[in-house]
């Protein structure tokens, strides 16, 4: 029996319930890109890469099919039912597995340790700034990404070979700026790393049972919408902190305060500390676009509005400049006190 090679990183459940139109058991949605095109392709086709979640032998992708069959049964007793009332745990599990699972977050660890050597080039010119780097990466990288996160390894072999080659560095003599240049572009064109940090990941998730017990809302809400007013980044979820400010599930050290996933054109599940407040569609959407790498899924071609497809990939999914900038002033800050 062949094992499936093609994995999607958002499943194929939730993609077909954005269908703009189906023929039996084929059905097809609106897909918007960063580049600014907006094209109707299968749903099979849509948000799909081979052996995305590793070979046969991690056991992933077959264990997130069966995952996926308990979401898709509680989203449609959910549309019959209109309630969450009893699927709470179901569904805990299926936005923590949304939120680390999707092309999205790979893309952006791979942004994220590229961009961080780029302030390190811009930032450390010698080489007790570039301890402070190393110094500030082993003990603050962790606090600014949050237990959560950093349980699951998504990090870890990323911030394994980059300090292993600062080190390096430090006894070549190479010029700094060259250095991290470089490196930089490495980290950004080679995935590998990612990819085996976010399948260590999942198979983290698949070994708990879906999320982690950090991670419990206690308020459930599901909000209805006008027909094809919603649309679904290709990173599924949105956040609200605490000043009410859309941002990641990943934002560090676990600031959500309400999470919002569209699950239909017309529908969004939502879950928060407390009872979270009914969304903007607009804000909704707005959010979903800033949040997505590449595009966003849709039931109509007119939810993708040029407004709204340049706003693609606008936000940062873990860390943004500032929160790059205030760890490294930190660590000029403790060595300038020194």
């Amino acid at each position: 029996m062949s094992v499936p090679r093609r994995h999607h990183y958002i499943p194929r459940f939730l993609l077909r319930r954005f269908a703009s139109r189906r023929d039996g058991k084929k059905s097809w949605i609106w897909q918007a890109s960063k580049d600014g095109s907006v094209r109707e392709v299968s749903t099979r086709d849509a948000a799909v890469e081979t052996d995305f979640h590793g070979g046969a032998d991690t056991g992933i992708e077959a264990a997130l099919s069966e995952f996926e069959t308990r979401f898709s049964i509680a989203l449609s007793e959910i549309d019959q039912e209109a309630t969450v009332k009893g699927r709470e745990e179901t569904l805990r599990q299926l936005i923590w597995t949304l939120a680390i699972r999707t092309r999205a977050v790979r893309d952006q660890f791979d942004r994220f340790i590229g961009d961080l050597l780029g302030a390190a080039a811009n930032s450390f010119q010698s080489e007790s700034g570039t301890r402070v780097l190393m110094k500030e990466i082993e003990s603050r990288l962790p606090e600014l990404l949050g237990p959560e996160l950093t349980s699951l390894d998504s990090v870890g072999p990323q911030a394994d070979s980059l300090l292993a080659q600062v080190q390096q560095m430090l006894e070549s003599g190479l010029p700094q700026r060259v250095f991290f240049d470089t490196l930089g572009e490495e980290f950004r064109e080679d995935s590998r790393l990612s990819q085996q940090g976010q399948l260590k990941g999942l198979a983290r998730v698949i070994e708990i049972g879906g999320a982690p017990e950090s991670f419990r809302p206690t308020g459930w809400e599901i909000f209805d919408f006008k027909d094809h007013e919603i649309v679904l980044g290709d990173g599924c979820i949105v956040a609200t902190i605490a000043d009410g400010q859309t941002a990641s599930l990943l934002r560090p050290n676990g600031a959500w305060e309400n999470i919002y996933l569209p699950i239909s054109p017309s529908r969004v599940l939502a879950a928060g500390r407390e009872n979270p407040p009914a969304p903007l569609a607009d804000a909704i959407n707005r959010a979903s676009a800033e949040l997505s790498v590449s595009q966003f899924f849709c039931s109509s071609a007119s939810a993708a509005a040029p407004n709204l497809v340049s706003r693609i990939g606008q936000r940062a999914v873990i860390l943004d400049e500032v929160d790059m900038q205030e760890m490294f002033a930190d660590g000029w800050r403790e060595r300038d006190n020194v």
